[in-house]
């Protein structure tokens, strides 16, 4: 994204509760439901591996939506593209809320996958409405808001599921998404004055960006974490009812623990970096995840669990 460069801080830039909001609800959808998949496959009489598509295909919109949302916010502005993610995301979560069959839920969970687009418009807004001091305040803020959104998400996903069912997360994620919408089309200014002038000039930069191997390497790093993270999030809750029968609450709040492992390591590596080169600090970073499930399958075949 390209940010305007004004030299002063702008009146009509956006509350920072705004961008603080639409940080953490960015995210909040991910982890949110967790709990509730085993719940969801039985009451929409579906196979969990079907269920599970409701990360899958989220994510995969998501990551389309990474390509192109940056390149339409030059060009048409921050405003209209939040907007538009936050009223798509308020439909698809009533339409989850109210779903009555697995591939109107599928739908609609794709559909929720809009909202994972203003977290980078969010972070351009912040940075069109002032630099220096005050922007990287406001861009801890947000990012800390993102951070631990994912680590609450499970705890009250599962509790609102032990009390009042599966759908009462989406009936909460459709009400914060219109309140959301109202709030953003009342404080939520235009930023972002110098527009692109074409789509397809800012495309061009893609061909030089997929011939770099280094992108590659670090791009494929990224993808087989993500993939094997997303499939740890799809078992773990039908593995922790099945086989341990644990509650939907008590799954909400281990799998919160994650994030805590993830807030842990952010802040690790910002030290490191600093001491280590990149290569070192993501090589390091790597041998520690893949100890974790290493020592787990160890515990496993052992008979420990």
């Amino acid at each position: 994204m390209q940010p305007t460069r004004p030299t002063a801080f702008r009146s009509s830039a956006p509350a920072p509760a705004t961008l603080i909001l639409l940080c953490a609800l960015s995210v909040l959808p991910l982890s949110l439901f967790l709990p509730s998949l085993p719940a969801i496959a039985r009451d929409l009489r579906a196979d969990y591996a079907l269920v599970g598509l409701s990360l899958g295909g989220y994510a995969a919109v998501a990551a389309s939506l990474e390509l192109v949302m940056g390149p339409l916010s030059d060009r048409f502005g921050r405003r209209p593209i939040v907007l538009t993610s936050v009223g798509v995301f308020a439909l698809g979560s009533l339409g989850c809320a109210l779903a009555t069959d697995i591939r109107v839920f599928l739908a609609c969970r794709l559909m929720q996958a809009a909202i994972t687009s203003v977290y980078p418009v969010s972070m351009a807004t912040i940075r069109d409405a002032g630099g220096g001091s005050r922007a990287a305040s406001r861009i801890g803020y947000a990012a800390m808001a993102a951070a631990f959104a994912p680590m609450i998400g499970p705890t009250l996903g599962g509790m609102l599921d032990q009390a009042a069912g599966w759908r009462t997360s989406f009936w909460l994620l459709a009400a914060i998404g219109i309140a959301l919408f109202g709030w953003c089309a009342f404080d939520l200014a235009e930023t972002h004055t110098r527009r692109a002038s074409t789509l397809a000039r800012q495309f061009r930069a893609y061909p030089a960006l997929f011939r770099a191997r280094r992108f590659w390497a670090y791009a494929l790093c990224m993808a087989f974490s993500t993939g094997s993270f997303y499939a740890f999030l799809t078992g773990a809750p039908l593995a922790a009812q099945t086989r341990f029968a644990i509650p939907p609450a008590e799954i909400g709040f281990y799998m919160g623990t994650i994030t805590a492992g993830f807030v842990c390591g952010s802040f690790l590596t910002a030290r490191l970096a600093q001491r280590c080169s990149l290569t070192a600090t993501i090589l390091g970073g790597r041998l520690v995840a893949c100890a974790g499930p290493l020592i787990a399958l160890g515990l496993m075949l052992g008979g420990a669990t």
